[in-house]
């Protein structure tokens, strides 16, 4: 037996469920093929776009490697810097102590020993003292005259020395008194002299330099108060007159 032909269906004989079997057949055909496709390419692109990216940056990466041994070199710098710093500070906190109890020690002993110079020099008019003393009055060939020289001498030497080191006399006598300086131990009326002058010194007063230490005792002047003249004469003429009546 022979095969029958098979005749080609017409296309008026397809129906609208053959057509619309073909277009739900093609769209998922679409759909599958172009979606892998795109993300490839976005893949690719991206990958494109990292690799210019690296080499474009390339140049500013080696710039903060850079910049960064700079930092970490001037901080180790700061470091070094500081630490001599403060071993310099420590250093001069120590000599500072060192010269406040040097400072205080001096101190203490100018105090202890700050007349120690002036007593030396002092120690010359002691010697001429002794030396004076030595002689008897009662022997043979002493000389009253000759050892009352050299007992000015003597006080001339000691005087010498206390006014090399600031001491000064003060001998008011004919001066007006000055209470700042001066002690009034008595008042004398005086016709020739003012009121408040010295008239004489008791006691010479002394200064070191600008400071009194002690102040000279003085005698001081009053002006004499004037007699009541015409009480007196009319005293005597009240006597006259009685006398006269009887």
């Amino acid at each position: 037996m022979g095969k029958k032909k098979q005749s080609k269906p017409r296309e008026e004989d397809r129906g609208p469920a053959e057509d619309t079997a073909m277009e739900a057949m093609d769209a998922p055909e679409v759909i599958v093929v172009d979606a892998p496709v795109s993300e490839k390419a976005e893949n690719s692109v991206s990958a494109e776009a990292g690799v210019a990216k690296g080499v474009a940056g390339n140049g500013s990466g080696e710039e903060m490697l850079s910049d960064t041994a700079d930092i970490t070199e001037q901080m180790t710098q700061l470091e070094r810097e500081t630490h001599e710093l403060k071993e310099t500070l420590l250093r001069k906190m120590a000599e500072f102590e060192n010269l406040k109890k040097r400072t205080a020690r001096e101190k203490e002993e100018a105090v202890r020993y700050g007349t120690a110079a002036v007593l030396t020099r002092l120690l010359e008019v002691l010697d001429n003292f002794d030396r004076a003393l030595l002689l008897d009055p009662d022997s043979e060939g002493f000389d009253i005259h000759s050892f009352y020289e050299g007992m000015k001498l003597i006080s001339k030497h000691l005087l010498d020395i206390l006014r090399g080191e600031g001491l000064i006399e003060i001998d008011p006598k004919g001066e007006p008194f000055d209470p700042f300086f001066h002690e009034a131990m008595m008042r004398e009326e005086s016709a020739d002299l003012p009121d408040n002058m010295v008239i004489e010194v008791f006691q010479k007063g002394y200064k070191l330099k600008d400071r009194l230490l002690r102040p000279a005792r003085v005698k001081v002047s009053v002006r004499p108060k004037a007699a009541p003249v015409e009480e007196d004469a009319a005293d005597s003429a009240e006597p006259a007159g009685e006398e006269s009546e009887s």
